[in-house]
């Protein structure tokens, strides 16, 4: 789907590790918090960054979840978490489930992409110039490699898929940013906050994969990438630019999982603001619907000198 902005400006709310399972009192909680946020907020899209279903009725339970999405009339989308099929129905059921429902945007991807949820969707300013691109990707679950273990990485056929993709665009219009949505963030998540001024809070350890399969480097090397956007570690919601990316965590959004006390769930939110400069601001919104504008918190102990011994 194509998008264009309205006044000069485009809004998308990330909410991620919404955790629903089954409509218990907790789940209540958070669909309650999504309508709240998406009224305060009014985004032109809504982007789910993994673990929203995961139960083990994961697609008896989808409209019910999901209903403050289907209900706002705004365009949403998803990517998969570790958890979205660990305990209920495959991915094949889950989709179908999830494509039915009012106002989801996403496609199905080729079938030789790894991965379930690998695609991008387009921002157009109103001269119909190709502004932004924003890659949706599939971060799977678990290394299935023993030697290794631990969580998935994002693996090379669809590294190729997004080098492609940033080619063919770059073909059509060489000035554009791009934007990338997953769950489980990249090892550079760890190298931002020991190098970088990061904004906003790590209580937990980056939960990235062991195996680090290239991807930053492909945004790194193919230019137009400016932000990306993950979730998967709850109470983690810094955000540091390395190379002239911005890497992002979401703030957590759903009651039924694991949380730190005073550190309330939220969303995250994206705002392009000028068509011209692919540049965006973006803050967090709590669940008491106060506006996070996160602060300096980490200063990092590296100078940008480094010693060598031979």
């Amino acid at each position: 789907m194509n998008f264009h902005y309205k006044n000069n400006q485009f809004k998308i709310l990330q909410l991620t590790d919404v955790h629903f399972t089954d409509d218990c009192a907790d789940d209540k909680k958070t669909t309650l918090l999504m309508d709240r946020l998406i009224q305060m907020e009014k985004p032109d899209l809504i982007v789910l960054t993994g673990d929203f279903l995961t139960g083990e009725e994961n697609v008896r339970y989808a409209a019910t979840g999901l209903k403050p999405l289907t209900d706002s009339g705004i365009p949403w989308c998803f990517v998969f978490g570790n958890h979205d099929t660990e305990y209920g129905e495959k991915y094949a059921a889950l989709t179908n489930e999830l494509f039915t429902l009012p106002g989801c945007v996403q496609f199905k991807t080729a079938s030789d992409i790894d991965g379930m949820s690998n695609y991008t969707l387009k921002l157009y300013d109103n001269n119909e110039k190709l502004s932004w691109v924003f890659f949706m990707m599939d971060s799977n679950a678990y290394n299935a490699n023993p030697r290794v273990g631990g969580y998935d990485f994002i693996h090379f056929s669809q590294i190729n898929w997004y080098r492609n993709k940033i080619h063919h665009y770059h073909s059509m219009n060489s000035e554009f940013g791009a934007l990338a949505f997953f769950h489980i963030p990249l090892p550079e998540y760890n190298r931002v906050w020991e190098r970088a001024v990061c904004y906003g809070e790590k209580n937990e350890t980056v939960c990235c994969p062991e195996q680090n399969s290239g991807l930053f480097s492909s945004m790194v090397e193919s230019g137009h990438m400016r932000g990306v956007f993950v979730g998967h570690d709850h109470i983690n919601d810094y955000w540091g630019e390395l190379f002239g990316i911005r890497l992002c965590y979401g703030r957590a959004t759903g009651y039924n999982t694991y949380g730190k006390d005073n550190f309330l769930r939220g969303a995250r939110i994206i705002t392009l603001d000028n068509p011209n400069t692919y540049a965006f601001q973006t803050h967090i919104r709590l669940s008491d619907l106060s506006l996070v504008k996160q602060q300096k918190k980490h200063m990092p102990a590296f100078t940008g000198k480094e010693e060598y011994h031979i």
